[in-house]
């Protein structure tokens, strides 16, 4: 099952040391051995420094822690100062924190809870907050691996809020990623995606390159389970990066792990099981069992889905064992799901039934909805092939509803608004006097940023008028134009015609012009023939008749009245 490959990793943080990462560190480890040396083990400064050097080493050995706890414990016993007891019992809870971590690597978990509880009671009887924070995140992760969920959510609440109390990032944003690997693994994506959004935010705000490569991987495990294969796969090689540049084999194997499932989801069957078996080597090599038996049982999933169902079911039961032998009673679950779902194909119905009926009871259990799913849904073939076909149906039912829980739109939303852009956040209801102040700073950012937008709203909308206006102007501008320029076009349209019409005219007075002189021509040439005429005949009249003396005398007449006017009388 693809819940196998979700993995809580981040429970190395939680131990109190960080691990020696750069030379400044190690420089400060032989300042304090060489400190170390200058005092006795019967002084208090003694186990102060012997603390301090075990806090910036990974130290695994409980011999070492051990060595804390009975010294501190001795002196305690004796008469030192307040100041030298608080010291005294800081030490011993940190030890016995750390000895509660590797008694759980070593799949001691009982004894590892009640280690942490005592480290747990020392701390708050101190008023160790940070300290308590770290032992709440520890049993809290115990308790989800042995499907105690409620308590689980308890402890990392109550560490989530010692942790803000004292303003650790580190641990907040570790705590917040194991709260959204529990909603994760109950089918309450948006809940998980939050956290998730949330730690991511916090280790890159610290540069933190190993939570930064967890974050990455558990973001990638949602994509894998909602069948996003491309973003699934490019989450965990970026987080196998860094895991290589850190050179940490236990985080390495687990993003070989999880690209081997990615590989398999993709029926790449040859690559799934190249990068599994190298994931499992790794594991074998650091004598990670948990590890183990999710390779092994992934490596069955492969040959289960080629067909090979002996060879499936060999790994199935193999993977079962070690879950068993380490109590993970997720781990078992989902193992006998698996191992029941292979007897079922291979007919072999009654043990079979009884081994999902156990896993189905387990999984109700935890509240593990993806685990329900595919051992319902085996069940429910079961039944049906033993004619116990009302509670085949009952089963059936069960599959669906689960399934389209699992599938619900609200989900699918929540997948792709993360898309790592960090954008999509949900605010849990505050039930606390912290939560509620944060509530209210945050309702004061909400109403600063609603202030804001709101002027940035109204400068948008002058901004609009004032493009409106303009625009309204130039329109209007545009407008005049066109119509001063249709006028001047109709008024020279209009000109020419009428300078078409005084040229036709013109022409017809010329041409009338030319009419009349000709005309005046002719009549000028008849005229002309009709004197030349009267005048021969004139001449030829004069020629024969006498001259005519009326006209003499008319003559006479007037040539007298010339004379009178001029010189008085003529003499005649």
């Amino acid at each position: 099952m693809r819940c196998l490959i979700t993995i809580f990793f981040v429970f190395a943080l939680l131990i109190q040391c960080n691990g020696q990462r750069d030379p400044e560190q190690k420089a400060t480890v032989d300042s304090l051995k060489t400190e170390l040396s200058k005092y006795s083990q019967n002084d208090t400064a003694y186990i102060n420094i012997l603390s301090q050097i075990g806090q910036k080493t990974p130290i695994y050995r409980i011999t070492y822690w051990d060595t804390i706890v009975k010294l501190s414990e001795k002196l305690i016993s004796g008469t030192p100062t307040k100041a030298e007891q608080y010291a005294l019992n800081k030490s011993l809870a940190g030890a016995l924190n750390n000895i509660g971590f590797i008694k759980y690597n070593q799949g001691e978990v009982p004894e590892a809870m009640d280690i942490l509880h005592k480290s747990l009671e020392i701390k708050e009887e101190i008023g160790n907050k940070e300290g308590a924070a770290y032992s709440l995140n520890n049993l809290g992760y115990l308790y989800n691996y042995q499907g105690d969920i409620s308590k689980a959510l308890q402890c990392y609440e109550r560490s989530l809020k010692y942790l803000e109390d004292t303003d650790n990032k580190m641990g907040t944003a570790t705590c917040l990623n194991n709260m959204g690997a529990i909603y994760k693994d109950q089918g309450d994506v948006p809940r998980a995606i939050s956290n998730y959004n949330k730690s991511l935010k916090i280790y890159e705000k610290i540069e933190s390159k190993s939570d930064i490569a967890i974050m990455l991987n558990n973001i990638g495990i949602i994509y894998l389970e909602q069948e996003e294969h491309s973003n699934a796969l490019e989450n965990f090689e970026k987080s196998l990066k860094f895991h290589q540049e850190l050179s940490d084999k236990k985080n390495v194997a687990v993003c070989l792990n999880n690209i081997g499932d990615v590989k398999r989801a993709l029926k790449q069957y040859s690559e799934a099981r190249e990068y599994l078996e190298e994931s499992l080597e790794i594991r074998e090599q650091i004598a990670d069992k948990e590890g183990i038996s999710m390779s092994l049982n992934n490596i069955g999933r492969i040959l289960d889905e080629q067909g090979d169902l002996n060879g499936a079911l060999d790994y199935y039961q193999r993977s079962l064992r070690i879950e068993e032998e380490i109590e993970n009673i997720s781990g078992i679950c989902s193992s006998l799901g698996n191992v029941g779902g292979t007897e079922l194909q291979l007919g072999k119905l009654n043990m079979a039934k009884i081994h999902l009926e156990r896993g189905l009871k387990l999984a109700q259990d935890i509240g593990a909805v993806r685990m329900t799913i595919p051992i319902a849904k085996h069940l429910s073939v079961l039944y049906k092939k033993q004619n116990n076909h009302s509670v085949a149906l009952k089963m059936y039912e069960l599959y669906v509803a689960m399934k389209d829980s699992l599938a619900s739109e609200e989900n699918q939303k929540a997948v792709i608004r993360q898309e790592y852009k960090y954008q999509y956040e949900k605010q849990a209801a505050a039930d606390s006097i912290h939560n509620a102040e944060a509530q209210k700073v945050k309702d004061a950012e909400i109403l600063a940023q609603k202030t804001k937008r709101a002027a940035e709203n109204r400068e948008r909308e002058l901004e609009k008028k004032r493009d409106a206006q303009q625009s309204y102007f130039l329109v209007g501008i545009l407008t005049l134009s066109v119509f001063f320029g249709l006028f001047i076009f109709n008024r020279f349209r209009l000109t020419k015609k009428q300078r078409d019409i005084i040229d036709v005219q013109k022409q017809e007075v010329e041409a009338q012009k030319e009419k009349v002189d000709e005309a005046f021509e002719q009549l000028e040439e008849k005229n002309t023939e009709i004197l030349d005429s009267i005048n021969y005949a004139k001449r030829i009249q004069s020629a024969i008749l006498p001259p005519d003396r009326s006209c003499f005398i008319r003559g006479c007449r007037l040539y007298r009245t010339w004379c009178a006017r001029g010189y008085g009388k003529c003499g005649l």
